[in-house]
């Protein structure tokens, strides 16, 4: 009989169970790689190999690309030519951009000399010294050039023609501020004792300008193209970026050099670009020169990475972030969209200009309304720049950094050097729930805080002379009426002591550690814990690392911050940071093992225990879950459980097949100094060898030869033994449309069949297929077996039934999701070459909780409650059948869970059967002995177990064979195991009702679960009488029994 997979069953299954790690990708289009050389190459070559390059990016332009094309540029040229990039890959076929051969990295750049500067006549001196060349007459540009390198060397802009200040008592072009533009006529103003033409050798600016007075932007740009990578380029110049995302999701820009010669930003990202990753990059500017000037879209080279106007989750980390005039990063919502959900950590960003503005970044909410941005910032080294994060928006959080060294600015126009500005965007977003804590902050002139918004979260920070410079000699400036959280801090200033002021409060002034302390309570704020170090900044900190010493003041100081990281929370150096007493600062103090530990073995107790040895000792957090574990070939995980010796774990799975390698994972367990999984020794692989399997001997069944409704595909690509994982291609499969479509696989003999597996094409897209299987001894004669399934979103599609005897099978595919084909990668059936007749049994047993006048009871039954599918999958039996009836037999009472051991201990196979009002235990049709396939004839020990009552085995082995057996428990209690069942009257004897909980035991506990379902109908573990509701009579079971075990070992 054909047993039914039920859909909330695999639908739990495959949340939890399948690993598909690293597999082979298909190739769904043609995969071209394409060379491209400055200096070797030719736009007539086919550009498909490394002897006939392509010369021009304006070739490679023109070309359509297809996903998991690679483009890869010659190491050592350099173009002067923008990349437009417009095609897409997908998720498993990324197009690729990066280098091939020796030498440096291949640059792309828009820097070139100002067209027409070499002719005198196109230079009109404007007054003494300042000569002005038009580079498109009559054309206004949209922006003016805002970078010029005279000689080859850059030279700072100035404030205007003449007049205008320079922001450091020059005015106007001068001997130190040489250029100026402007957008009219593309004017151009450098400085020169005579006609530029003769006086310079060389002027080049960033960008390009075409003589119509367009302008090329940006040195690379993304159109609409998703699923990226540009690897290990040099992009560099550009009027706006060096690289440019515009409504491009999922690129990748890897250790590559951005930003050299640009005009604004290295990478930014406009109109929803989401999920960049922008990792191992150097995004430096070169900008060489100081500038003094405030702000202006024409004044300076002014961010590393910009994520604005809707985009989302950037992850940002690895990175070299130097020498960016308004800051390192900035996220920048617009009335476009929210900036929003991105991480930025483990960068270092650096500005060592001090007449810049500067900051180490800015994160907006600009105008949209919608304050809240969601971004971390984590484990970064901000340094040498004049100012740090400034903060307009809402729920972000600032932890683990380190900023040294933040100075403020010398320039006439610069911003206070501080660590955090959290302000207001407007007059409708004031920044609420942010969070900073755990940071770092030595060696400021200024404030490491001058505002803190509203519902600022400030704990567990490090101030070490902190405000060397302020009027007001104080680390941090708080407002009287910004509502704060300030906990767990700890400052420190080089010869001050305890009454020195280390804080200041708008209108009340300078307070020290202790009188800050006591105004918890006051001006909306909660203050407590926070601390002043005395002596030597040595025994504090060593400010070569930031790292503490030991019996250093912050050494576990710190406030519980277990709801802000994660479990196994790393500080920028690696090292786990104990979340519930941190110590202050970024750098936590280095403790015992750093060691993580590693998986060491495997081995199979039976078919369903596999045991996980470690090399050392593990933590309980996370071996309960389910998803840390994974095994190959579809072997479900339905529990795990840490041994009494801590170095091994045991999951309880599916049958494994035996004589097979298998392989398994484990993820995100820790030893017990916190210390998590090795991600490099984490996975390993077993042969499966055990005493008995529990399911009987199967095997992969050998298929002779196969058939199909249509064979434009060949259908013996079905049984090639090539699919998705092990690098199978399109061609690799079947298909045929339109649907419904069949294959028929043949045997060659009469073999018993228990298993199915298939794999359907484009599962890992999320097509789902409608299918039916069925089976035949002579092609005519055809019995179902699967009838309307769906295909799961795994590799494999299993089916697991009772062994039925053919020699063809037939898949017949109904449907699916997506469109109108029947695809198949691969099929394989399972099952036993010799058609051994199963043992048969039948057992006879009473539950006393159902029991009543010489029978039990069938009130489940009457209420129609009994599940048509085996109840006994989920904790504490585990059993993983698939046993499933259209409808409840007569006269059934439920479901009962049957287990034969070859020893006391030694299970070799489970059945899940029913049992009858008059105690006999049956098959699924309500009438036959239960069939145990697989299993050879001998002696065994039975064990029946029920949802609620207490487990029995037989006192002794039973000879089992082809003969139905009957062994009745009912006639004395010293049939079962212990000689203890519970007394029914009349010389009868069963089971004990009571254990609501089904732990073995029955005891208090048990109310507990009567209580909980009190007056409750329905099918009930706490219904320990069976008649359908749970009620009062139902503590007088547990009662009755209490403090009974059932004897089963």
């Amino acid at each position: 009989m054909f047993i039914k997979l039920r859909m909330d069953v695999v639908m739990y299954r495959m949340r939890i169970a399948i690993f598909l790690s690293f597999v082979c990708l298909i190739s769904l289009f043609p995969q071209t790689t394409y060379y491209v050389s400055s200096s070797q190459g030719n736009d007539s070559n086919n550009g498909t190999s490394e002897n006939s390059p392509w010369k021009t990016i304006s070739k490679l332009n023109s070309r359509s690309l297809n996903p998991g094309d690679q483009i890869l540029f010659k190491k050592g040229d350099i173009w002067t030519e923008n990349l437009v990039i417009k095609n897409s890959g997908t998720s498993g076929q990324r197009i690729y951009y990066g280098g091939y051969s020796e030498g440096a990295k291949p640059i792309i750049s828009l820097r070139e000399e100002v067209p027409g500067w070499t002719n005198a006549a196109n230079w009109i001196e404007y007054s003494p010294n300042i000569w002005r060349m038009n580079i498109t007459p009559g054309i206004r540009l949209e922006v003016g050039i805002s970078r010029i390198w005279l000689d080859g060397l850059e030279t700072s802009i100035a404030g205007g023609i003449t007049s205008e200040s320079n922001g450091d008592g020059t005015y106007g072009i001068c001997s130190d501020h040489k250029f100026w533009s402007s957008a009219e006529n593309g004017a151009l103003y450098v400085y020169a004792t005579s006609n530029p033409a003769i006086f310079y050798s060389s002027i080049k600016y960033s960008g390009k300008i075409n003589l119509d007075g367009s302008i090329v932007y940006d040195a690379i740009k993304l159109q609409n193209a998703n699923f990226i990578v540009i690897d290990g380029l040099d992009i560099q110049g550009g009027m706006y970026c060096a690289i440019r995302l515009d409504g491009s999701n999922n690129v990748i820009i890897e250790n590559s050099s951005v930003g050299k010669y640009c005009r604004f930003a290295g990478i930014a990202g406009f109109n929803g670009s989401d999920f960049a990753i922008i990792r191992n990059n150097n995004i430096n500017s070169d900008f060489g020169v100081e500038q003094y000037l405030q702000y202006s879209a024409s004044s300076g080279i002014q961010y590393g990475i910009v994520a604005a106007d809707g985009c989302t989750y950037w992850n940002i980390y690895n990175n070299y972030i130097k020498w960016w005039a308004m800051g390192g990063f900035y996220f920048r919502t617009s009335n476009i969209g929210v900036s929003k959900y991105h991480k930025f950590y483990n960068n270092v960003v650096t500005n060592p200009l001090p007449a810049t503005h500067g900051k180490c970044g800015q994160i907006t909410s600009g105008v949209s309304g919608d304050a809240s941005t969601y971004i971390e910032i984590y484990n970064n080294y901000f340094t040498e720049s004049p100012m740090g994060i400034q903060v307009n928006a809402s729920d972000n959080k600032f932890y683990f950094n380190v900023f040294n060294d933040i100075r403020g600015g010398t320039s006439t126009y610069s911003i206070s050097g501080f660590a955090f500005s959290i302000l207001k965007a407007d007059a409708a977003n004031m920044p609420q729930n942010n969070f900073v804590f755990n940071n770092t902050m030595y060696n400021f002139n200024k404030w490491a805080h001058d505002w803190t918004g509203d519902q600022t979260y400030i704990l567990n920070n490090l101030y070490v002379n902190c405000g060397n410079t302020t009027s007001e000699n104080v680390g941090v400036i708080f407002s009287q009426y910004s509502n704060i959280i300030f906990e767990n801090n700890l400052f420190y200033r080089t010869n001050k002591g305890i009454n020195d002021k280390m804080i200041s409060l708008e209108n009340v002034g300078g307070l020290t550690v202790t009188e800050w302390n006591a105004l918890n309570g006051s001006y909306n704020k909660k203050i407590s814990g926070n601390l002043q170090h005395l002596g030597s900044v040595d025994s504090l900190m060593d400010a070569s690392d930031f790292s503490l010493p030991k019996n250093s003041l912050g050494l576990t100081a710190g406030t519980d911050i277990s709801t802000l990281v994660p479990e196994g929370f790393k500080d920028r150096n690696g090292t786990i940071v104990n979340r519930t007493k941190p110590d202050i600062g970024a750098v936590q103090y280095v403790t015992g093992d750093q060691i993580p530990p590693t998986l060491v073995s495997a081995a199979l107790l039976d078919s369903t225990k596999l045991l996980l040895t470690f090399s050392e000792p593990l933590s309980s957090s996370g071996i309960a879950s389910l998803s840390n574990y994974s095994i190959s070939d579809g072997i479900l995980i339905y529990a795990a459980e840490l041994n009494t010796n801590e170095t091994k774990i045991t999951l309880t799975t599916s049958p494994h097949t035996f004589g097979q390698n298998y392989s398994c994972s484990v993820y995100n367990l820790q030893d017990q100094a916190g210390n998590f999984l090795s991600t490099t020794s984490n996975s390993i692989t077993y042969f499966s060898i055990f005493d008995r399997p529990s399911a009987g001997y199967i095997n992969k069944l050998t298929i002779i030869k196969v058939a199909a409704s249509n064979i434009d595909e060949p259908p013996y690509k079905t049984i090639d033994g090539i699919y998705y994982s092990n690098g199978g291609d399109a061609n690799s499969r079947w298909k045929a449309s339109p649907i419904p479509q069949w294959l028929v696989y043949d045997l060659g003999t009469v073999k018993q069949i228990s298993i199915t597996r298939i794999s359907f094409y484009g599962f890992q897209e999320g097509r789902i297929y409608n299918y039916n299987i069925s089976v035949s001894k002579d092609s005519v004669n055809w019995v179902d077996i699967v009838k309307n399934a769906a295909s799961s979103n795994q590799e494999w599609t299993v089916n697991i039934f009772n062994p039925v005897e053919a020699k063809f099978l037939k898949l017949e595919v109904t449907g699916n999701n997506q469109n109108d084909w029947a695809t198949v990668w691969e099929t394989e059936i399972w099952g036993s070459s010799s058609l051994q007749a199963p043992l048969q049994i039948k057992p006879k047993v009473f539950l006393q909780g159902a029991y009543e006048n010489d029978q039990m009871r069938t009130n489940l039954h009457g209420s129609n409650l009994i599940p048509l599918s085996q109840p006994y999958i989920s904790a504490p039996w585990y059993y993983n059948g698939y046993e499933t009836v259209l409808s409840i037999p007569t006269a059934v009472v439920d479901w009962i869970l049957i287990e034969l051991r070859s020893t006391i201990s030694s299970t070799i196979a489970k059945r899940a059967a029913f049992i009858k009002h008059d105690g006999t235990i049956v098959d699924l049709d309500g009438q036959s002995p239960v069939n145990f396939y697989g299993i050879s004839s001998g002696d065994y020990y039975t064990i029946i177990r029920h949802r609620n009552h207490l487990s029995i085995m037989s006192a002794d082995k039973v000879a089992l064979s082809e003969s139905p057996t009957l062994y009745d428990f009912t006639v004395s209690p010293s049939r079962a195991y212990g000689n203890d069942q519970a007394t029914l009257g009349n010389g009868k004897y069963g089971m004990y009702s009571g254990d609501g909980d089904a732990n073995g035991t029955i005891n208090v506990l048990d109310y507990g679960t009567v209580g909980a379902k009190l007056f409750q109908t329905g099918y009930f573990l706490s219904d320990l009488d069976l008649n359908a509701s749970v009620n009062v009579l139902d503590y007088g079971k547990a009662n009755q029994n209490l403090l009974k075990v059932s004897n089963v070992p």
